[in-house]
């Protein structure tokens, strides 16, 4: 289903929303309340659609077998910003480890979180960036109050300090200031904000 198909669906089944007065009231537990009806719409609409021969999504790289898992693993989330850091494009590589750990919610409302997450994952081939996964998984899992696996308590603090999205002295600070601590325990300093650029 393509996304203008999709935005034609939320346009027919979910006219209100449309509204700016009211989308302004609408809470983060309802927009996933919302997100998880809508893919489970979609769910129903492939599984009449599709054939069990021909049920294989392929979804930009990545394929997507015929449970129609909308979530990533941290081992492709991790596989994902190694491809990234490997083209030399930080930017993408930080986009790709914010969606896949956004995409978490749909692993939990599955119960397939340990799944999704509990093995570590293999290196991104930068211990940085290694550190920088698992200190964010640890900061969204928190957030939406689910234990993080213990492997992400098993690396160490970088040294030197590493801000990876400022770009100047005055971001620096700022980061500092507003970083998670699950971050600031491995010497990361990232605004909390980043995580809802995704």
């Amino acid at each position: 289903m393509t996304w203008l198909r999709l935005m034609d669906w939320w346009r027919v089944n979910h006219p209100a929303l449309l509204d700016k007065e009211m989308e302004a009231r609408i809470t983060r537990d309802q927009v996933i309340e919302i997100e998880l009806a809508l893919l489970e719409q979609l769910r129903h609409s492939a599984e009449r659609t599709l054939s069990p021969q021909t049920s294989k999504v392929i979804t930009g790289r990545r394929d997507m077998t015929a449970d129609l898992r909308h979530w990533v693993s941290i081992n492709e989330i991790a596989d994902d910003v190694r491809n990234a850091l490997a083209e030399g494009d930080v930017s993408h590589a930080m986009r790709m480890l914010m969606d896949g750990l956004h995409r978490l919610k749909f692993a939990i409302a599955a119960g397939r979180l340990d799944e999704a997450v509990g093995q570590e994952p293999s290196s991104t081939g930068d211990i940085r960036w290694d550190t920088l996964i698992a200190a964010s998984l640890r900061y969204i899992l928190h957030s939406m109050n689910q234990p993080a696996p213990s492997w992400t308590l098993q690396k160490e603090p970088l040294e030197p300090f590493w801000w990876p999205v400022a770009y100047s002295a005055s971001q620096e600070y700022v980061h500092m200031a507003h970083t998670p601590a699950e971050l600031l325990r491995f010497n990361i300093f990232m605004d909390v904000k980043e995580f809802g650029q995704a």
